[in-house]
């Protein structure tokens, strides 16, 4: 797994985000691709996020390696382009990958955030 992945979500687990637009509330899956190896993260977007290791299904589903997932949560891709692009695999509410990057976003360097550090 990443590390700017893992502490991306440990971050996120740890503390409650400004208020989301209601669209972008639901569950999104991650997929998360290293070589043979996939490891799940679900989310639980609403008033707050909520993080764990669930492979239940979700309103949206993204599959895609570790290092694009990597490159999302470090703000070098966006997620929606990558989606576009045929880098990330998405089913369901694909509009939860607004809420992913809009989680992306508050947890930027515009927060004081240096990523690749913990």
């Amino acid at each position: 797994m990443g590390q700017p992945t893992r502490q991306f979500f440990d971050r996120l687990a740890r503390r409650i985000p400004r208020q989301l637009p209601r669209e972008v509330r639901g569950t999104l899956r991650c997929d998360l691709r290293t070589g043979e190896h996939i490891e799940h993260w679900y989310l639980t977007v609403g008033e707050d996020v909520e993080v764990s290791h669930s492979d239940a299904e979700a309103d949206c589903i993204i599959r895609c390696d570790t290092a694009t997932f990597d490159a999302v949560v470090t703000g070098r891709l966006n997620a929606m382009a990558a989606y576009l692009r045929g880098r990330i695999e998405a089913e369901g509410k694909v509009g939860m990958l607004e809420a992913l990057q809009m989680l992306v976003r508050e947890d930027g360097p515009e927060r004081g955030v240096v990523h690749g550090t913990a």
